[in-house]
């Protein structure tokens, strides 16, 4: 990342105007900025902040952020344009956020010194960071998928029903019912996590069969899960399997609960795309 310091204080503006934008109950911004990004936008603007502290006025900044936060200033960016397209937007104004020619041009400069994200290595910031969990509660099932995943964890099956409840999963074509497909993946994955403290040839055949039935599942949802949702799942799938085949117990369950929020994250992005009507 490559900013000047007007740069920086322009891209932090708009980053700040979209927190506000979604803490502010009678703003409706989802059409031009994701809620779920807002803690990592937050974060975002927060470290440029620092950042600036140091930097000479004719200076410019060079650093690394998380791709989840990198991702969130390139949508409030984009946003922020998308908004002062003639006439501006009553939102911006209400917010008190009034950009100027010269914001605008080092907005539009800024998308330069801010580099897309590489699509795996944002998928696995995702998981890492999650999203902001007012703006899935608001949505989505997701108290309904962590309650879920816990309860499957609290079972004390034995470790062989579990292996065998996980191999050769089939799962049909929702049409149009992906809650039901969102469920059974979390209920695959909790079995599965239960693992991370079962015998080694347990494990071991457990890590090949969560793989197989979970492609098959998301295959089967391929109406449900956009690619980077998909990208989520899976990368939340590789930590959890790492972590079965270590057979550490506490880390499985640690990313099963994770799994569960990235599904949650698809709910809301189907939800998001229906109202905006891009679904």
């Amino acid at each position: 990342m490559e900013l000047t310091a007007e740069q920086m204080l322009t891209v932090r503006g708009a980053a700040n105007a979209m927190v506000d934008a979604v803490d502010d109950p009678g703003i409706e911004i989802d059409d031009q900025f994701d809620p779920i990004r807002r803690d990592h936008a937050a974060a975002a603007r927060d470290e440029l902040g620092m950042a600036f502290e140091d930097l000479s006025p004719e200076g410019t900044w060079r650093g690394r952020m998380p791709p989840s936060e990198v991702q969130a200033l390139r949508d409030a960016v984009g946003a922020i344009e998308a908004m002062v397209t003639p006439p501006m937007s009553e939102r911006l104004l209400s917010l008190g956020y009034r950009p100027d020619d010269a914001d605008l041009a080092n907005l539009d400069a800024a998308l330069d010194g801010l580099p897309a994200p590489n699509r795996e290595d944002l998928a696995f910031s995702d998981f890492r960071f999650g999203g902001t969990d007012a703006a899935l509660e608001s949505r989505t099932s997701f108290e309904e998928l962590g309650e879920t995943t816990l309860e499957m964890l609290r079972d004390t099956g034995q470790p062989r029903d579990d292996l065998r409840r996980i191999t050769g999963r089939t799962f049909p074509d929702p049409r149009g019912r992906c809650r039901d497909l969102d469920l059974a993946i979390v209920n695959l994955t909790a079995r599965f996590a239960r693992l991370g403290g079962a015998p080694d040839s347990v494990r071991f055949d457990a890590v090949e069969a969560y793989t197989n039935s979970l492609d098959r599942a998301l295959d089967a949802g391929d109406r449900c899960y956009r690619e980077m949702d998909r990208r989520r799942i899976e990368a939340g799938a590789v930590r959890l399997t790492d972590a079965v085949e270590r057979g550490d117990r506490v880390d499985s369950r640690v990313h099963a609960l994770g799994i569960s929020e990235m599904i949650a994250w698809a709910q809301s992005n189907r939800l998001r795309e229906q109202r905006i009507g891009l679904r």
